[in-house]
């Protein structure tokens, strides 16, 4: 049997060797005004928000990521390389406004292309490019705009997804974030809605983000709900949002680096055994003091500290039992806080009926 030729933007995915890419590429970039401006391509993906600005540093996964998207969002073809018409489409004139409020929507769609829904979403990708005029060379959008379509191909994504599985979005793909609050409910996050799921496993949803919690971005990167202040915590890029309830605490959002964490971590999670806020950013983890507003003494520290736990976690969350469970795509780690180490790891769409994806949704309130 012949075996289908890799999507060579999937190449990242496999690999476990973080090497540091340095582009010696130098684009004639202009501004909105015409004036040139010459610079590295990293440069410009990370000033338009497809890569993040820690230290000027990417993996080979992040650049090629960051590449296939703005290839995509060009209406190029996506073939996760710096080729020559790539940069042609780099040094075109454009209006200087981020292009981030497509991230978690393009991760979102890689993921499916490669769980074999490439065809459905090329077609979508192609009708959603309404309101960009035809031609052979597209005009870019402004942020907010922009973001306005990818939403409505999210919608769109989320309702064909639920008729045909009967289950939500989420149990198909990845998440951006999930918690539980105090009384056992789990929140799943994915870009501009959530879902909520019962102690008895059952989902509810997709809410409105931003109708429960105004003032966040349209998509957050991580999500904890602390049961020593009852509030909730919302992190994206390099700011941190507080909610009572859904009322944003004053003087929030609040940059990360005044409170000594990383820019863009992987995931949070409120930890009882250290009575603190805890982030996991690539190979290292920070505390936070939820009374002071900043980071303990002596941290971060490696990830090493972590038993069996991998890099790259998207979600975790700690059960009623007092276990850790931390999740990466489609799979999952327990961590028992007891043994200090990994003791179970899995499928939890499939193994973890509480993450609602084993029973049919109770409710659909948008769609």
């Amino acid at each position: 049997m012949s075996r289908t030729p890799r999507d060579p933007c999937a190449a990242g995915r496999d690999m476990r060797t973080a090497w540091v890419v340095t582009l010696s590429a130098l684009l004639c970039a202009r501004t909105a005004g015409g004036s040139p401006l010459v610079s590295h391509a990293g440069v410009f993906l990370e000033r338009y928000g497809y890569l993040h600005q820690d230290n000027h540093i990417h993996s080979a996964d992040e650049m090629q990521s960051a590449i296939c998207e703005f290839q995509w969002l060009s209406q190029l073809p996506v073939t996760g390389e710096l080729d020559s018409v790539t940069l042609k489409q780099m040094a075109e004139p454009r209006c200087g406004v981020s292009d981030e409020g497509s991230q978690h929507i393009w991760k979102w769609r890689v993921n499916a292309i490669f769980t074999g829904k490439s065809a459905a979403l090329r077609r979508r990708k192609r009708a959603g490019t309404q309101g960009k005029p035809s031609g052979d060379r597209p005009v870019r959008l402004p942020g907010q705009v922009l973001h306005a379509t990818l939403q409505e191909w999210e919608f769109s994504e989320l309702h064909e997804g639920h008729e045909t599985t009967g289950q939500p979005l989420y149990c198909q793909g990845v998440f951006d974030a999930i918690t539980m609050d105090q009384n056992d409910t789990v929140l799943v996050f994915r870009g501009g809605v959530y879902w909520t799921v019962s102690p008895g496993g059952g989902a509810s949803g997709p809410l409105p983000l931003r109708q429960r919690w105004s003032g966040l971005p349209p998509a957050i990167e991580a999500a904890a709900f602390s049961p020593l202040d009852s509030k909730w915590y919302f992190f994206k890029g390099k700011r941190m949002w507080r909610y009572s309830g859904s009322v944003l605490d004053q003087g929030f959002p609040r940059r990360s680096g005044e409170m000594g964490l990383p820019r863009h971590p992987d995931c949070v999670f409120y930890y009882a055994p250290l009575g603190h806020m805890v982030l996991f950013k690539g190979s290292r983890y920070s505390v936070l003091n939820l009374k002071t507003l900043r980071q303990e003494p002596y941290y971060p520290r490696r990830l090493t500290d972590w038993t069996g736990v991998p890099q790259g976690t998207n979600g975790a969350l700690a059960r009623p039992d007092g276990r850790l469970y931390l999740f990466r795509e489609q799979r999952f780690w327990r961590f028992d806080p007891v043994k200090v180490r990994v003791t179970r790891e899995g499928k939890w769409a499939t193994d973890l009926s509480w993450t609602g994806c084993s029973h049919a949704p109770q409710s659909n309130s948008i769609l």
